[in-house]
């Protein structure tokens, strides 16, 4: 507990990244999604991050209801940079979806979500029910 506080305060004063982009995303979500341990119901979110300058510590907040989320994540780099915004999730064998990236257009960086301890009993099951997970993939839009 007192390394993650510890991580969590870190991350709070880590610079902005360069070539991360701190602007908020808007998605509309067709299905309840996890973010961390945290169970959401299908909806439009705004997603980004929870202090300026620091991409890494993220707010998932319903535009429509009272639900959020917070979630640590680490930057990711691409190849070729997406022309749209993109939220990326993982589906299990045992239903459940997680949030595992977030990509903002023209930028060849995005964040990708640390796994929790609810998303890897959904690894578990994936493993014994021998089914590979899918990646689903949501576009979004940048928050004026």
């Amino acid at each position: 507990m007192k390394k993650l506080l510890v991580l969590m305060l870190a991350l709070l004063f880590v610079g902005f990244a360069y070539g991360q982009d701190s602007r908020a995303l808007i998605g509309e979500i067709p299905f309840g999604f996890y973010v961390g341990n945290a169970k959401l119901p299908a909806g439009e979110y705004r997603l980004g991050p929870l202090v300026a300058h620091n991409p890494y510590l993220l707010a998932v907040r319903s535009v429509e209801v009272k639900a959020s989320a917070l979630i640590l994540s680490y930057g990711i780099s691409a190849n070729k940079a997406p022309e749209t915004a993109k939220l990326v999730f993982t589906k299990y064998a045992d239903g459940n979806y997680f949030l595992s990236e977030i990509w903002h257009p023209d930028s060849n960086t995005g964040v990708h979500t640390v796994k929790t301890s609810r998303e890897r009993e959904s690894v578990t099951s994936r493993l014994v029910a021998e089914t590979p997970p899918e990646t689903v993939i949501i576009l979004a839009r940048v928050a004026k």
